[in-house]
């Protein structure tokens, strides 16, 4: 990369100090010689701190996307499958999976609230393994509901054939990806921008499950 005015390389800021500091004036702080050093050793200082920063609010933002991503889609997963199991009219087993679909609402959720309480606060060590039970007991509640849904359309069709879309994924590795996502989120919470954060609550708001409905 070429050179700019404000480009300063290792060598231009370690060369000068190799050896006494007396012999740094004339170079990077010609006026104020030996103290030099401590105006250098404070430079670098300054731009760890900055690059450090740089690097922290990258690896604090990066699990936001594909924890939403996930939530979202689990969300479309829910909504299909208790569109797909009311369809077939069968009520017996409509009720029965709105029983377990409310539960597994509820884990869901607890969830979102989580992760909305560490959006803004910072996710405390001790409180993950509570939210990582909620996505394990959403994703349980989820697999009952769709397996359900297609074992009852398959019924009222009078057919064993396949039924397609997102009803017949499998819920568990949904469940794992998302638990990795939101550990990355709440291993490196830092203090987002208001404006970003504010997108974050309505995305987390908009991925809580739909009520199961009449």
């Amino acid at each position: 990369m070429p050179a700019g005015p404000m480009a300063i390389s290792a060598t231009m800021i370690d060369a000068p100090y190799a050896s006494d500091p007396e012999q740094s004036r004339g170079r990077l702080f010609p006026e104020v010689g030996a103290l030099g050093v401590i105006m250098r050793k404070g430079f670098i200082a300054g731009a760890a701190f900055v690059l450090g920063g740089a690097e922290a609010v990258a690896q604090g933002t990066a699990g936001w996307p594909d924890t939403i991503r996930l939530l979202t889609h689990e969300r479309s997963q829910a909504k299909a499958c208790v569109a797909l199991l009311k369809s077939a009219g069968d009520k017996p087993a409509v009720l029965d999976g709105q029983i377990a679909y409310d539960d597994a609402k509820a884990a869901a959720d607890g969830v979102i609230a989580g992760l909305s309480i560490a959006l803004v606060q910072g996710g405390k060590p001790q409180d993950f393994p509570t939210i990582q039970a909620d996505m394990e007991e959403a994703g349980k509640g989820l697999q009952t509901v769709c397996d359900a849904a297609v074992k009852t359309a398959r019924a009222a069709q009078g057919t064993k054939g396949v039924v397609s879309g997102i009803v017949t994924e499998a819920v568990q590795p949904l469940i794992d990806a998302l638990k990795a996502a939101a550990g990355a989120v709440w291993a490196n919470h830092i203090e987002t921008a208001k404006l970003e954060r504010e997108m974050i609550e309505k995305q987390l708001e908009a991925a809580k499950w739909p009520e199961f409905g009449p």
